[in-house]
């Protein structure tokens, strides 16, 4: 049984502490899916709000790792 799929599936899902969102969602501006998807989404999104909430939780990770290098630093 191979859980490798599973375990990287969980470490990019996990929000990180410091930044407060997960790998998965900064780099693609969403929540991954973890089974079967019952409802369809539309496929029309809001491209601009994605953009936005994306670009808004990267500039919030790149503060708060600023924050952390600056205590590391003390």
């Amino acid at each position: 049984m191979d859980l490798l799929p599973s375990a990287e599936f969980t470490y990019n899902n996990q929000a990180y502490k410091e930044i407060k969102e997960s790998p998965f969602y900064l780099k693609y501006g969403k929540y991954p899916r973890a089974g079967p998807i019952l409802v369809k989404e539309s496929l029309q999104r809001d491209l601009n709000d994605l953009t936005y909430k994306r670009y808004e939780a990267l500039e919030q990770a790149k503060a708060a790792l600023t924050l952390v290098v600056k205590r590391m630093k003390l």
